[in-house]
């Protein structure tokens, strides 16, 4: 599950600014990551949101 929820977080962060850019870094300045690379509390209410976001568009993808 964790795996996941970085996964998700690093996702994100590569959306934010140029894709270029380090995303895990990014997502490290934001606080989502710590510096072992697992997730933080606000990382996970992060891909919580995401993944919450996600179910909704599906839901709404046939209308």
């Amino acid at each position: 599950m964790q795996s996941e929820i970085k996964s998700q977080i690093i996702w994100f962060a590569r959306h934010l600014d140029d894709p270029k850019l380090d995303a895990e870094r990014k997502a490290r300045e934001r606080k989502w990551i710590d510096d072992t690379g697992s997730p933080t509390p606000d990382g996970v209410y992060l891909a919580v949101a995401l993944w919450d976001q996600l179910g909704t568009r599906s839901c709404f993808r046939g209308v």
